[in-house]
């Protein structure tokens, strides 16, 4: 019966496994996939700001070959370089986080299986005590029984 329990035990065990596997795969694609749409944004809008100082350049008539400009243009692509590095390490350190959140749990529900051989053992081994206290306590009573037949067969009066 243990041997049962202990087989339908890792079954749900192994299933609960998968079912957490699935869950960071399909978290770390949401990361990825957020970060994806947070670079777009921030190309996006370095883009917007690149084409604001061309239009302010045009409009003071500097040109856009270096200057005011230059400097500005600069400024931009450093501080998008920079915001797109940010966000790099952070989507590396959230997938970490995911993946060692994930393996935990995995490893905890490996841990938590048994063997079926060694709880079947385990039963039988209880059953044949149990068996033997039993007997032991049946000799016990047939002795007292026994000890008392004896006590009383005297003369009857």
């Amino acid at each position: 019966m243990q041997a049962v329990q202990a087989s339908e035990r890792n079954k749900a065990i192994s299933a609960s496994m998968q079912a957490q596997a699935n869950a960071t795969q399909v978290q770390q694609q949401q990361l990825l996939a957020a970060s994806e749409l947070e670079r777009q944004k921030r190309i996006d809008e370095s883009q917007k700001v690149m084409g604001r100082l061309r239009v302010a350049a045009g409009e003071a008539g500097i040109g856009d070959n270096g200057g005011t400009f230059g400097a500005l243009a600069g400024q931009s692509v450093y501080d998008t370089e920079r915001n797109l590095g940010i966000l790099g390490q952070n989507t590396t350190n959230q997938l970490a986080a995911v993946r060692s959140g994930g393996v935990a749990n995995l490893t905890q529900l490996a841990s938590s299986t048994s063997s079926p051989i060694l709880s079947g053992l385990s039963g039988a081994i209880g059953g044949f005590q149990s068996g033997l206290q039993i007997g032991m306590g049946t000799s016990s009573i047939a002795n007292t029984i026994s000890s008392g037949q004896r006590a009383n067969s005297g003369p009857v009066a």
